[in-house]
């Protein structure tokens, strides 16, 4: 590419758009507008802002099938994912209360901290970690299961609701039973 051609630049700047650079898009779609007035005043734009044109033209057709309009012009900000693992709060909550244990074991035990590593290493906001946390019992629930595992790809879902079905067997009626019989609608049996 050279910088004296506008041509080359453009289909670079395009290329650039496409793999992600939201602020080269931005400019792209300005450069697009003044394309479109020239076009509107029956003036032929400049070879390079044709090419912007013909940057909006899938984004258009996209758009018009109902995509979204921001990741069809490339302007999209976000990097979550377009859909999140149904099971995501039960991991979340494993992994915080491996991190626990892991802490305690070193004589750090702390909810906060253990939420902090997992924010920390994951890449997922401290409220959706935390939400997960409490929406399976938290600190509590989490010493009443007696989980002792190094990590939650250890853990194994069937073992953990036989023991589940143990514990709920051997637990009197009350709030300890409720939080075990909340946690086994998680892990319906496997039909084969």
């Amino acid at each position: 590419m050279t910088d004296d051609d506008p041509v080359e630049t453009a289909i670079d700047r395009i290329a650039r758009a496409e793999n992600g650079d939201t602020l080269v898009a931005k400019e792209i779609l300005e450069q697009a507008a003044i394309a479109i007035r020239e076009v509107l005043a029956d003036r032929k734009p400049n070879e390079e802002r044709l090419r912007y044109l013909e940057f909006l033209e899938p984004a258009l057709d996209q758009i018009a099938s109902g995509y979204p309009p921001d990741k069809a012009l490339h302007i999209s900000t976000t990097n979550r994912p377009r859909r999140v693992d149904p099971h995501r709060s039960w991991h979340l909550f494993l992994t915080v209360g491996v991190e626990y244990n892991n802490l305690a074991e070193i004589g750090h035990a702390s909810v906060e901290k253990a939420i902090q590593n997992v924010e920390t290493r994951h890449f997922v906001g401290e409220d959706t970690i935390r939400s997960a946390w409490q929406e399976y019992g938290g600190l509590e629930a989490w010493k009443s299961l007696n989980v002792e595992t190094e990590s939650p790809a250890d853990f194994d879902e069937d073992r953990f609701r036989e023991l589940l079905i143990e514990k709920l067997n051997c637990t009197p009626p009350g709030e300890e039973r409720q939080r075990i019989m909340e946690v086994l609608k998680h892990f319906p049996p496997k039909t084969t």
